[in-house]
């Protein structure tokens, strides 16, 4: 190879590593996603929950006119899991979507 064709090759990888980079960078400054799944579309950000841990999965609860105190808080909500926290508010729970059993709405009064 003489010094051209290695000098090419050179400025070739260099604006692939740029490209690259600049690629990785712009995807990262995109805001997270919100959820598109429909199971947690009956969830909202601030929601009191009830939270049963039923083995390998989880159960949540929420009333549509209910309580505002549960056992627990949605503090978060991805399209892979939801972060809960325990009334105290000194534990915060990630729970996977893969492990969400149930989402049920207890409507009071209702006929």
């Amino acid at each position: 190879m003489n010094n051209a064709s290695v000098g090419k090759s050179l400025t070739i990888a260099a604006i692939l590593a740029v490209m690259l980079w600049l690629g990785t960078t712009a995807q990262s400054q995109q805001p997270r996603p919100q959820p598109t799944n429909a199971i947690l579309g009956l969830l909202k950000k601030g929601q009191a929950i009830s939270v049963k841990d039923a083995g390998f999965n989880y159960e949540l609860t929420a009333f549509a006119d209910g309580p505002e105190t549960l056992s627990h808080t949605v503090i978060e909500i991805t399209p892979d899991y939801v972060l809960v926290r325990n009334l105290a508010g000194v534990i915060d729970t990630a729970i996977p979507l893969w492990s969400i059993k149930a989402i049920s709405t207890v409507r009071l009064g209702a006929k």
